[in-house]
């Protein structure tokens, strides 16, 4: 009896084990965009882009006030700027998620615990007028100019315009990476029945093996 609840114990210990790394990862990159698990976001992967596209905007390197922000996550989803049309900004939770468990930091932007963002400045607004400090990882008090990082949640579908235009040399990737994702969905569903069917085998037989004895 002890056994098998030691094999049970162990099984469950080791799924969970499993599915905590997984999801405690940096951010996955697919050309321009990066997408993290854990959240089921995508990123650009230039985290400063509305400075890199050459956006107008009322600041300078990128720092802009929050209606400018707004009206450049905007224009991305007039764009559907790699193939998405739900950029928003990003909430102070989904923010402090990059810095505390997948340790992007300003401060160890050029090691390798800063990667796979490019061009990371300091602070950035977040939904709701609020704004965060990738120094610090804290909320900050409110000013007036701040970075963006816009954020996609994930869907299957992507857009793809039949006739972009883009305003700011963005680019457009036509084709969706649907398949990319159900493999990676589907594999830690797999890798998880595969450990609770391991478990019930390891039960059955114990089971059996008893009644001998």
């Amino acid at each position: 009896m002890n056994k098998k609840i030691i094999t049970i114990v162990f099984s469950l210990a080791l799924t969970l084990l499993y599915f905590g790394n997984s999801y405690a990862s940096t951010p996955l990159q697919y050309g321009d965009r990066l997408y993290d698990p854990a959240l089921r976001l995508s990123f650009p992967k230039d985290a400063n882009l509305a400075h890199s596209v050459g956006f107008t905007y009322t600041g300078s390197g990128g720092m802009m006030l929050l209606n400018d922000a707004i009206r450049f996550i905007q224009d991305l989803n007039d764009q559907a700027y790699l193939g998405y049309r739900n950029w928003r900004l990003p909430t102070l939770s989904e923010l402090k998620h990059l810095y505390n468990t997948d340790g992007i930091s300003y401060v160890y932007k050029d090691s390798s615990r800063g990667l796979p963002f490019d061009n990371l400045k300091t602070y950035y607004w977040a939904d709701g007028q609020k704004s965060f400090s990738f120094i610090s990882g804290t909320e900050i008090s409110f000013a007036a100019y701040r970075f963006v990082l816009p954020v996609a949640p994930l869907q299957f579908y992507r857009y793809q315009p039949f006739y972009p235009r883009p305003l700011y040399k963005l680019p457009v990737y036509p084709l969706p990476e649907t398949l990319k994702r159900i493999f990676i969905m589907s594999s830690n569903w797999l890798r998880l029945l595969f450990i609770i069917t391991h478990s019930v085998v390891n039960f059955c037989l114990h089971r059996d093996l008893s009644k001998h004895y």
